[in-house]
C-alpha cells in the first residue's frame, strides 16, 4: 500500500494522533504525514502510507501553504494560541479597515520570524518546548521565511479580532505571524483559530476527517509531486537510474522529478554541469 490521503484534521488532535489512528485502522508501519497542525489548528494534513509514499516527504514539506486565522488583539498568551491562559493585556488603537491592510501588506515578501517557545525547532540539539517546560531562557535564533500573499477577510472592532489569509512558504509560523502583526497595530495578540486550506495545489475541499477515510481515499504518489518539474523517462533509463547509473537526457531543465513510463516517480535528478550528465539527488523508488 502507497499513497497521500487527504485528512482534515479536527481540534484537539495532533499530527501523531491522525498517523496513528490510520496505522491501526489500515494496519500498515510506515506512515507519515507533510506539515504538523497544533492540537488547536484544523485542516488540511496530508497522510503518506508506505514506505515509497514516505520517501516523498521532503518535497512536500517544501510546497506554499494557506491558512485563515483569527487573530485576537489586545490580550497574549505564553503560546500565542488559545491553548494556554492569557498572560498580559494592551489597549488596541482605533484602527481602520485601511490600517490593518496596509499593515498585513507591510509583511508580504522575506521576513525575519522568531520561531514561538512552543515550537520543536532546536537549539543546541535540543526542541524549544523543552526549554519553555524546564522554565530555561534560551536565546532563540531568527529564521528567514517568506510569505507569498496576506489578505484581510475580516476585522471585527467590537470584537477586536481580524481574520486573515496568508499563502505562506515552509517553515512560516502563524502564530508569530498573528503576534507580529499585533505588534505592528500598536497591540498585542494571539490567535484563536488557525485553519490550513492549501498546501500545494491540495485544498482541504478535497479532505475527510479522520473517521471518514477509508482505503479508497487515497492519492497516487505521482499527486504530491506535480508542484514540481517532471520529465517522463522510458523503462530502460528508468532501470538505470536504480542501478545507480547517471544519464544523459534531452531536456533544459535542470532540476526534476523523473517518470517512468507508467508514470510512477524514479528519483529526483540534478544536472550535473562540469560532467554534462544528471546525477540522482534522491531515489523515489
Amino acid at each position: 500500500m502507497n499513497g497521500i490521503y487527504l485528512v482534515d484534521k479536527e481540534t484537539t488532535w495532533t499530527s501523531f494522533d491522525v498517523v496513528a489512528k490510520l496505522r491501526r485502522r489500515f494496519n500498515v508501519k510506515k506512515i507519515g504525514h507533510s506539515g504538523t497542525l497544533d492540537p488547536f489548528a484544523t485542516g488540511l494534513l496530508l497522510l503518506l502510507v508506505g514506505k515509497k509514499a514516505t520517501k516523498i516527504t521532503p518535497y512536500l514539506n517544501l510546497l506554499p501553504k494557506t491558512y485563515v486565522a483569527t487573530l485576537k488583539l489586545g490580550e497574549t498568551t505564553s503560546t500565542l494560541d488559545s491553548d494556554s491562559p492569557i498572560i498580559s493585556t494592551k489597549d488596541v488603537p482605533l484602527l481602520t479597515t485601511n490600517d490593518i491592510e496596509k499593515v498585513l501588506q507591510s509583511f508580504s515578501g522575506k521576513q525575519c520570524q522568531v520561531p514561538p517557545l512552543t515550537s520543536a525547532i532546536k537549539v543546541a540539539g535540543v526542541p524549544l518546548y523543552k526549554y519553555a517546560h524546564r522554565g530555561e531562557e534560551i536565546e532563540v535564533p531568527k529564521r528567514e521565511v517568506f510569505i507569498h500573499e496576506i489578505t484581510l477577510l475580516k476585522y471585527d472592532a467590537t470584537n477586536q479580532t481580524i481574520i486573515f489569509e496568508a499563502n505562506v512558504g515552509s517553515g512560516t509560523y502563524i502564530r508569530t505571524l498573528g503576534q507580529d502583526i499585533a505588534l505592528k497595530l500598536g497591540t498585542v495578540g494571539y490567535l484563536t483559530a488557525l485553519r490550513r486550506t492549501k498546501i500545494g495545489h491540495f485544498a482541504v475541499e478535497d479532505a475527510k476527517c479522520v473517521e471518514q477515510i477509508t482505503l479508497d481515499d487515497v492519492r497516487p504518489i505521482i499527486d504530491g509531486l506535480k508542484d514540481f518539474p517532471l520529465f517522463q523517462i522510458n523503462n530502460e533509463e528508468a532501470a538505470r537510474i536504480k542501478n545507480g547509473q547517471k544519464l544523459q537526457l534531452e531536456t533544459d531543465l535542470h532540476d526534476m522529478i523523473v517518470v517512468d513510463e507508467e508514470g510512477e516517480a524514479v528519483a529526483h535528478l540534478h544536472y550535473d554541469e562540469e560532467n554534462k550528465n544528471y546525477r540522482i539527488v534522491r531515489g523515489l523508488f
